[in-house]
């Protein structure tokens, strides 16, 4: 009688075909195999991913305190700085000890949604961007991350344009740390006056409209030329 975990095992879906375009992948590649070798072997690449997403809450919530004590955007780059780091080494340090697991990517996978929404809701509640603008960004964010994560589980293939996620937690950081020096209004559209956090959730919108139609018609071409 086959047990449970050997018919998991057998209709698996099978590992994908990851499509990265990203140009800081060369300096990824020189710089973070080289920090692998200095994690202590008691550090799994899981409690890599798990300090990742704990990063961004924690950014998440210095952003939403924000508007009490500003310095804590400051703070919100650092730690959106570490989540970038964590996600990228923790696939490093599976690959490099050889111990890739389909747990492992599922976590990266959820915990990047998680992030997602930290760093969107946290910043609705700090009084420094329009809270629907903030939401409506995290939702957009989400919505990309849907239709990749299906399009994989539908082609094999797991796709990433060239402004990716990386480009975007520079962005963001960037984003929290000209908040910090630039307070207040900067522009004033139809009488609403718009924060720095403000503009970048409308270009992030924009962004994210654009990225969706992109990988949605990527994928689509691809499963039409699966189908025939």
């Amino acid at each position: 009688m086959v047990s449970r975990s050997e018919e998991l095992r057998q209709h698996a879906i099978p590992r994908t075909l990851k499509l990265t375009e990203s140009p800081f992948d060369p300096m990824v590649r020189a710089v973070f195999p080289r920090m692998a070798v200095h994690v202590p072997r008691v550090v799994t690449p899981n409690v890599v991913t798990v300090a990742g997403v704990v990063a961004t809450i924690l950014a998440g919530t210095a952003v939403a305190c924000a508007g009490l004590a500003r310095h804590l955007l400051l703070v919100a780059a650092g730690l959106v700085f570490v989540n970038w780091v964590a996600d990228t080494l923790d696939g490093v340090l599976a690959r490099e000890r050889r111990q890739t697991s389909r747990l492992g990517d599922f976590l990266d996978h959820v915990f990047d949604a998680v992030s997602v929404a930290a760093l969107t809701v946290g910043p609705a509640f700090s009084g420094l961007v329009s809270p629907t603008l903030s939401l409506l960004l995290g939702v957009m964010i989400l919505l990309c991350f849907a239709v990749t994560y299906k399009g994989e589980q539908a082609t094999g293939v797991y796709e990433l344009l060239k402004f990716g996620p990386t480009e975007v937690r520079f962005v963001v950081a960037g984003t929290f740390v000209a908040a910090f020096f630039f307070p207040g209004d900067l522009v004033t559209v139809a009488g609403h006056g718009l924060q720095v956090i403000d503009l970048a959730s409308l270009t992030g919108i924009t962004w994210s409209a654009l990225y969706l139609a992109v990988l949605f018609w990527r994928y689509a071409r691809r499963l039409q030329q699966l189908d025939r």
